[in-house]
């Protein structure tokens, strides 16, 4: 199991991620008791594997990868599906959904400037960022990578 990377902490991540889909099918089924303990349970999970991972030094690069995957997976299906289900007010789903953006958006508009300096090369390195937008933490690394610069 070492030679993957999977170890407690990462299985704990693994097992939030596939959370996701049974929260949103439990909001859309208007279970929201239900949904609010798995969320719960995610937030726990997520304070007991990031523990576990610094504590017993488990960290490896799956689990920095996956665990702010998980994360925002979670986050972001929970208030998308609270909007389409009407609980929530579209601005707010906007807002949510576009926070982890902004390097995104910052990146872009940099890029399409007079200098013109690559973002990233890949989803798993951000060696030359421009100099107007900050490294991004871990939480906010996947998407502003995945996308090309121009």
């Amino acid at each position: 199991m070492s030679r993957l990377g999977l170890n407690l902490p990462n299985l704990i991540s693994l097992a939030r991620l596939l959370l996701v889909p049974l929260t949103i099918w439990l909001i859309l089924c208007a279970r929201y008791g239900f949904a609010f303990w798995i969320v719960v349970a995610a937030g726990v999970s997520d304070a007991l594997d990031g523990f576990i991972a610094k504590r017993f030094d488990r960290r490896t690069r799956l689990g920095a990868l996956l665990d702010p995957i998980a994360d925002k997976a979670m986050l972001v299906s929970v208030y998308i599906t609270l909007g389409i289900a009407g609980e929530l007010p579209s601005w707010l789903v906007i807002l949510v959904g576009f926070r982890g953006r902004s390097p995104c958006l910052s990146v872009s508009i940099h890029s399409s400037s007079a200098r013109p300096t690559p973002a990233c090369r890949s989803l798993w390195s951000c060696s030359s960022w421009p100099d107007s937008v900050s490294k991004p933490s871990p939480a906010h690394s996947t998407l502003p990578c995945a996308l090309p610069s121009r």
